[in-house]
C-alpha cells in the first residue's frame, strides 16, 4: 500500500526538509515498524506499507518524522489513521 506524503513550511521558513522517516503499527501504537519513504522528484513523499500491515478488519497508526537543513522537526503519529476493509 502506498499513502501520500506532503510537507508544508510556516511563512518565513526557507530551509529545505532534508529527512522524513515513517512507521506503522497495528497493535494500538504499541510497537512500531519501519515504513519505507520515498521523495518523488515534484518534492512529495509516499509512504510504502507492506501486506502485513493490512490485516482484514484492523486499523492501522502512522507515525511519521520530518527534520529540515536548520535541525527543525516535526513528529506526528495518527492512531487509527484508517481501517483496512474486511
Amino acid at each position: 500500500m502506498e499513502i501520500g506524503l506532503e510537507t508544508k513550511r510556516l511563512d518565513g521558513v526557507v530551509s529545505e526538509i532534508v529527512s522524513m522517516k515513517g512507521a506503522w503499527s497495528t497493535d494500538g501504537a504499541e510497537h512500531w515498524s519501519t515504513a519505507r519513504i520515498v521523495r518523488d522528484d515534484d518534492g512529495h513523499y509516499r509512504m510504502h506499507l507492506p501486506a502485513q500491515a493490512l490485516v482484514k478488519g484492523g486499523t492501522v497508526a502512522l507515525h511519521v518524522t520530518a527534520k529540515d537543513a536548520d535541525g527543525n522537526s516535526v513528529d506526528q503519529i495518527l492512531n487509527n489513521a484508517f481501517k483496512v476493509k474486511s
